[in-house]
């Protein structure tokens, strides 16, 4: 029989070695976009974590069951110690890593009780003005998010005297 360029592998193997990315873990994760005079609050996470050394939008992972808005005032509680007050649904990103793709829910939360402290996940907290968030490595999750806050600061276009 000759060679037609064609590797076959038996049913037997193909799930082990023929992987996609429809065979990646898929996580699901809100994260809130926390206003405070014109600046928004990133947190960089700490050496533990996967991701050490990045900055990020505080949240985290959407339990069984529970729902979005739930998983946000949950996370934003137990990470930063704030108690969301007023908040709402901006927009959804993908974005897939080697090994697992991360769906993300973004939130706007413009209103809460308690000023935001390192309490679990973070070693670090800024303020940051949004056409200055280049000086900070974010996730490669979060480039796209950057991009559209520069850009239409937060409700729309950045004027030049919140720039600074």
């Amino acid at each position: 029989m000759a060679f037609d360029g064609i590797i076959r592998v038996s049913s037997k193997y193909q799930s082990r070695y023929l992987s996609s990315e429809y065979d990646m873990k898929n996580i699901s994760v809100v994260a809130g976009v926390i206003w405070n005079a014109g600046r928004f609050l990133a947190a960089r996470r700490h050496g533990c974590r996967n991701g050490a050394g990045f900055w990020e939008f505080p949240g985290g992972k959407i339990e069984p069951g529970e729902s979005k808005e739930a998983a946000l005032s949950r996370e934003l509680k137990e990470e930063l110690g704030i108690v969301v007050q007023d908040f709402h649904f901006w927009k959804t990103e993908e974005h897939t890593y080697a090994d697992y793709r991360v769906t993300l829910y973004f939130f706007h939360v413009t209103a809460y009780l308690n000023a935001p402290a390192l309490i679990e996940g973070h070693d670090a907290l800024a303020w940051v003005r949004p056409k200055k968030c280049g000086q900070y490595r974010f996730l490669p999750a979060d480039t796209q998010i950057l991009i559209e806050l520069k850009q239409n600061y937060p409700f729309g276009p950045c004027r030049e005297s919140e720039q600074l």
